[in-house]
């Protein structure tokens, strides 16, 4: 199965769920705690999420995210403040106050190179999606932009930017 195939599955996943619930969020947070890989509040699963809103002084420009995260930037070219991410999963950046504002993306996700999976299973994938319609069928979200393993640093985003609602990150 294809990086996309899998994100566009887990999306229809998450639609199903939500609309299952008829608009309940209790319903929803029920229904996903399961499969979360943190605690659940009552509209959103807290996952790690930590932002930096300044470069350490004298640190190079570029991509700095650490091991382990995924770091969503607010500028081009990796200009902060930096929203890092760092759990598997579907993530809504609103309660976040993140949504519609990532330029540049860097997955630093680490491989074990001792591992016998495949870099693309290690590495997973990342998917920016934005919510474009009113309801929760997956025909309302559009997959953005698809991070792999061959593309985990990008600077500039193109026309996701500033339009991504949830990223999901699948880890093998």
């Amino acid at each position: 199965m294809t990086v996309r195939s899998r994100l566009v599955t887990a999306l229809a996943a998450v639609a199903a769920v939500v609309a299952g619930c008829a608009g309940d969020t209790l319903a929803v947070r029920d229904r996903i705690a399961p499969h979360s890989a943190g605690p659940v509040l009552a509209n959103a699963i807290a996952r790690p999420f930590v932002v930096v809103q300044q470069r350490a002084i004298g640190a190079p420009a570029g991509p700095d995210c650490p091991a382990g995260w995924l770091c969503l930037y607010a500028s081009r070219n990796f200009g902060y403040p930096r929203a890092q991410l760092g759990s598997c999963g579907i993530t809504l950046l609103a309660p976040w106050g993140w949504q519609r504002r990532t330029e540049a993306v860097d997955d630093e996700l680490a491989i074990n190179p001792r591992s016998s999976a495949s870099k693309e299973a290690q590495a997973g994938a990342v998917a920016l999606v934005q919510h474009v319609g009113s309801g929760t069928s997956s025909n309302d979200y559009t997959i953005l932009l698809t991070i792999d393993h061959e593309r985990r640093i990008v600077p500039d985003i193109g026309s996701a930017r500033d339009a991504t609602d949830y990223v999901y990150r699948y880890c093998a």
